[in-house]
């Protein structure tokens, strides 16, 4: 076990006091291209994730706790690897896959850890051909088995869907290849009984969805659903069990229209979530869009669909002018939506746009807040190398620079709010000081509390503030937003 100390940089995205839950942001710094997988939480609160290390490719597995702190880690460097996607089986354990290569040939990899990152069992796999690493879904079936797929080009360029059912062991069951058109990449599974659901490819457009494939116990293909148009080229759906018969599912859609019927559309994605009933077939019951005036609204890369509770459903997208990659010129926005489970939207926020943000993968947590896991770029001081990184936000989407609200915070209060020629901290403790920044990060006023609790403010311009109560040891003890109205 190897445990890192990593720099920590935190960004102001525009954001308020935060009472009840913990919250965070870390970027992950390093001179080389870098990846960040999905995200799993487990009983204690504690976050996984995995960080993969470009040329040479190497993997590690990030344990933070719910103060965002970073408590493990494990560096997997013995051969080039690359471990994207993480799954909680239990209490006890979890499953990381990706893909190792030896000798110039790619293999399924499949490892068992504990918590503790104690490596239990672990199955490789040979393949024909490159694997991808963003379809990568996993199930455990009525057995107690687990139900993955992964994607791959051969070496004769065709493309295949692999499924496998594994036991607990990292032992197989089960397994069949598909050639599926027009993309093989299985996005998603679920199981209805004893049959299994595979959706495939394709946008979400307004027929109701994208290409699914009925499957019986044995991956005989029983039936196809909704096959979606041929010049459907971009995919990204997640779905997630609403109740025992309705599932989510959710993905992008676009106005595109053939180059032969309209050269002059402007092509913007969009993303959608749709809700389906699930008996013998599938029925659309209702969907809804959420849009962004003149920019593609992108559904994260993995995993963008996850909630805790059916009445807070959390669905992460970024928001960019261009394609989206992880290289664009073009700044970016995080988007996040919290709605109900009848498309209620309850809230939409926004962080970013210093830099090209790519969202990768959102985890609902326990506490009722949300994680988001992604790639920062900016090409003013970056040559092609992505930094990863992880956001913690609470149940109103708020982010906060403090880890930890001691019992001091509960009294501070800062008044008149909003004000003009001041700023008043309600009895500080000794030795403290505050420090307050404007909305893009800089520090406007830092003043120490010992001789006056009064801030005087008359040289700033109205607008929104953001302040900082420091006590002696440098420990945050106070955050909130302070407002200058117009004199």
């Amino acid at each position: 076990m190897i445990k890192k100390t990593i720099s920590i940089i935190f960004f102001v995205f525009g954001f308020y006091t935060c009472y009840s839950q913990y919250t965070f942001q870390h970027i992950f710094k390093s001179p080389l291209f870098q990846k960040i997988g999905n995200i799993i939480e487990i009983n204690n609160g504690d976050i996984l994730f995995p960080i993969i290390t470009v040329d040479p490719v190497v993997s590690k597995i990030m344990k933070i706790n719910n103060e965002g702190e970073i408590i493990d880690s494990i560096i997997i460097s013995n051969i080039p690897n690359c471990i994207f996607t993480l799954y909680k089986y239990n209490d006890d354990f979890f499953f990381a896959c990706g893909y190792k290569l030896e000798n110039s040939k790619y293999s399924f990899w499949l490892r068992k850890y504990d918590y503790n990152f104690q490596l239990l069992k672990e199955l490789s796999f040979s393949i024909s051909g490159y694997l991808y690493l963003y379809c990568n879904p996993i199930i455990v079936n009525k057995k107690n088995n687990i139900i993955i797929s992964f994607s791959c080009d051969s070496t004769s360029n065709i493309e295949y869907a692999n499924l496998l059912e594994i036991n607990p062991n990292c032992e197989i069951i089960k397994y069949k290849k598909f050639m599926f058109y027009p993309m093989d990449y299985i996005w998603e599974i679920i199981q209805k009984d004893s049959i299994y659901y595979t959706f495939v490819g394709g946008l979400l457009h307004k027929a109701p969805f994208c290409v699914v494939y009925k499957l019986d116990s044995a991956f005989n293909i029983l039936n196809v659903y909704n096959y979606s148009l041929p010049w459907s080229n971009t995919y990204l759906n997640n779905t997630k069990w609403l109740n025992d018969s309705i599932i989510l599912l959710s993905g992008e859609t676009d106005n595109y229209i053939p180059p032969h019927l309209e050269k002059t559309k402007k092509i913007l994605e969009e993303t959608k979530i749709i809700k389906i009933k699930v008996d013998t077939c599938l029925h659309t019951i209702n969907d809804t869009l959420f849009t962004k005036n003149d920019s593609n609204n992108f559904i994260g890369w993995k995993k963008n669909l996850d909630f805790v509770d059916v009445n807070n459903i959390f669905l992460g997208s970024f928001a960019t002018k261009d394609g989206g990659g992880y290289f664009s010129n073009y700044y970016s926005h995080l988007v996040l939506y919290k709605i109900d489970s009848a498309f209620h939207l309850k809230w939409e926020k926004e962080y970013g746009g210093d830099a090209n943000y790519v969202l990768i993968s959102i985890k609902a947590t326990q506490d009722g807040g949300c994680v988001l896991a992604g790639t920062r770029y900016d090409y003013l001081t970056q040559n092609e190398e992505t930094d990863p990184f992880i956001m913690k936000v609470n149940s109103e989407g708020n982010i906060s620079w403090v880890h930890n609200l001691p019992d001091e915070f509960i009294k501070l209060k800062v008044y008149p709010n909003p004000g003009i020629d001041k700023l008043i901290v309600n009895n500080p403790p000794q030795n403290t000081k505050l420090i307050l920044y404007d909305t893009n990060g800089q520090t406007q006023i830092m003043q120490s509390l010992n001789q006056s609790n009064r801030v005087n403010t008359t040289t700033l311009k109205s607008g929104i503030y953001y302040y900082q109560i420091v006590n002696s040891k440098g420990k945050v003890i106070g955050t909130g937003k302070w407002i200058k109205a117009e004199e």
